[in-house]
């Protein structure tokens, strides 16, 4: 979607490329916090007696 967006509105094919990168990156940093988030929550919950 955004690169159509970006295409329409007349940016050029290394602007695309490089806003698309970004996006990316920004992307995979949320889905590694939320993963990362979920298993301390679900790991946490074991009380074990050493």
């Amino acid at each position: 979607m955004v690169t159509s967006v970006l295409t329409a509105a007349g940016a050029g094919e290394n602007e695309v490329l490089h806003i698309t990168g970004i996006i990316g990156a920004i992307g995979s940093c949320v889905a590694y916090m939320l993963a990362e988030g979920i298993s301390d929550s679900a790991g946490g919950t074991e009380d074990s007696e050493e």
